[in-house]
């Protein structure tokens, strides 16, 4: 596979990790890059941002939310954030 990659520009890093290890780091980063996303008041509002950050990126790199596993699991958790906030929300109303 190596002899087929430009060797000019290639970089190849092997990391060897424990697996359950790597299940709670992916969890984790997950969750952190989903909670950034809070600031926002909706999740309307997130997906105007995305939009406009997508445009932006095309000329800029690469973001976290282009790589996998991390382009699946940060929008399963961003959604899983929200509802919890909005259920919250909701509870301390009834409550309240």
């Amino acid at each position: 596979m190596m002899s087929k990659l430009p060797k000019e520009k290639t970089s190849v890093v092997t990391i060897l990790r424990n697996p359950i290890d790597r299940v709670f780091s992916t969890y984790e980063f997950s969750v952190e890059v989903a909670a950034r996303f809070l600031i926002h008041p909706n999740l309307t509002s997130v997906a105007r941002m995305a939009r406009m950050a997508q445009r932006r990126r095309k000329t800029s790199g690469v973001s976290t939310l282009d790589i996998w596993p991390w382009k699946y699991l940060v929008p399963w958790m961003r959604e899983d954030l929200f509802a919890r906030v909005c259920s919250t929300t909701i509870l301390e109303s009834l409550l309240g």
